[in-house]
């Protein structure tokens, strides 16, 4: 008889592939802004996405899920996303004084701090689909207080990201 000693096969807690109307209700996002939509052209796979396109204006436009992991272990959040016409922190125009250019944030919530785990920004402008993944620290395991959310600052209407397939 085979015998599988050590983790189990991963578990998903939560997805979205935004194929779903009306947007970001099925499942629920807590936070959806409005500079972020959901498209029925280009997906990663299915036949929906969520993209954020345009400026921001003076404050961040967030899509946030709040999710409790009691019980569960090894967390990891995983998405696609591609990235089109963002300019980097050099440009005069952008909105604050600490800018570093136009970018979207992915960034998780212990119960009591936000932590940035990655930057979508110029640098992976490819206009391309790239999967990311992030293993979260220990203090995502077994947490009914955790939060992830993607933080948009863009900065004119041709600034594009698009996400698909997220996964925790």
């Amino acid at each position: 008889f085979p015998v599988t000693i050590g983790s189990a096969a991963p578990i998903s807690i939560f997805s979205d592939g935004f194929e779903n109307t009306p947007q970001f209700t099925n499942p629920v996002w807590n936070v959806a802004d409005p500079q972020w939509q959901t498209n029925a052209s280009g997906a990663h796979a299915g036949s929906r996405k969520a993209q954020v396109q345009g400026n921001t204006g003076n404050s961040d436009d967030i899509i946030q899920r709040n999710q409790s992991t009691a019980g569960y272990q090894t967390i990891t959040l995983s998405y696609w996303f591609k990235a089109d016409s963002l300019e980097s922190g050099d440009d005069d125009h952008h909105h604050d004084d600490d800018d570093n250019g136009d970018s979207v944030k992915v960034q998780w919530y212990n119960g009591s701090t936000w932590a940035t785990l990655f930057t979508i920004d110029d640098s992976n402008d490819t206009n391309q689909w790239i999967f990311k993944t992030h293993t979260l620290p220990a203090s995502a395991n077994n947490n009914p207080n955790l939060k992830f959310r993607f933080v948009a600052k863009l900065d004119s209407g041709n600034d594009k990201v698009y996400l698909d397939d997220v996964s925790l």
